[in-house]
């Protein structure tokens, strides 16, 4: 996966902090503290195909944690991604 201008990363960042700020803000999940909804399943889904490269998370905190606790509350989403995993792993993908 290449990103042909870096607006296109910022329109990523933009988006990622979006998500931190105005959805996930103090909450464990999208909607709530008690458990994923359908929209966070939706999302992490989407955002799983941009884990997966050399995208620095390191910048979204909460994003990072709330994928992680949507993994670990279902690891059929980790499953589900596997190959996305042990495709990174084999090939060398551009920093983003």
């Amino acid at each position: 996966m290449t990103w042909e201008t870096k607006d296109e990363v910022e329109t990523v960042k933009r988006a990622y902090k979006r998500i931190e700020e105005v959805f996930l803000g103090d909450k464990k999940f999208l909607f709530s503290d008690e458990d994923m909804t359908i929209a966070d399943l939706s999302a992490v889904c989407e955002i799983m195909q941009v884990k997966v490269t050399d995208f620095d998370f390191k910048a979204f905190p909460k994003l990072d944690a709330w994928i992680e606790r949507c993994m670990e509350k279902y690891p059929e989403i980790r499953g589900s991604h596997k190959e996305f995993f042990e495709f990174h792993s084999k090939v060398q993908i551009p920093k983003l």
